[in-house]
């Protein structure tokens, strides 16, 4: 017998990039987001869910491209540890922070890497709507 779901895990995925990520004053400012922007401008042009990174940057002076990996079996045969990977793409003339000092007086600190520290800071704090995320690595 099949039990239709209230909230599945995607239900909760969304809520996690409208209500923390989208919303975040340090992660707007560090992904160079216009003014005025909107959930689905956010989702379509400087959030994208695309496994193969085909998506090219053109306009945006920063974009965070995300997929899912099918995930490992936990003792559970019922539930999957699923990997969520992150690619961060910045323009060359916004990576370095000395154009804007509010974001980092170090000139050796990347764009990329805040971006990065920040989405660990909002992501793997115990219970996010429902979800648990654990941060495992990290490449240039």
């Amino acid at each position: 017998m099949y039990v239709e779901k209230k909230k599945t895990w995607k239900d909760n995925w969304n809520d996690v990039v409208r209500y923390l990520i989208f919303t975040d004053a340090k992660m707007q400012e560090l992904m160079c987001l216009p003014k005025g922007i909107t959930i689905p401008q956010f989702c379509e042009k400087y959030f994208i869910r695309d496994g193969d990174g085909a998506e090219l940057l053109t306009d945006e002076k920063v974009r965070v491209i995300y997929n899912d990996s099918p995930g490992t079996p936990t003792k559970n045969r019922f539930v999957k540890n699923r990997y969520k990977e992150f690619d961060i793409y910045v323009k060359d003339e916004y990576v370095h922070p000395s154009w804007d000092y509010q974001f980092s007086t170090d000139w050796m600190k990347c764009r990329y890497d805040a971006i990065a520290e920040r989405l660990k800071v909002l992501l793997c704090n115990g219970d996010v709507f429902g979800l648990k995320f654990f941060f495992e690595d990290e490449y240039d």
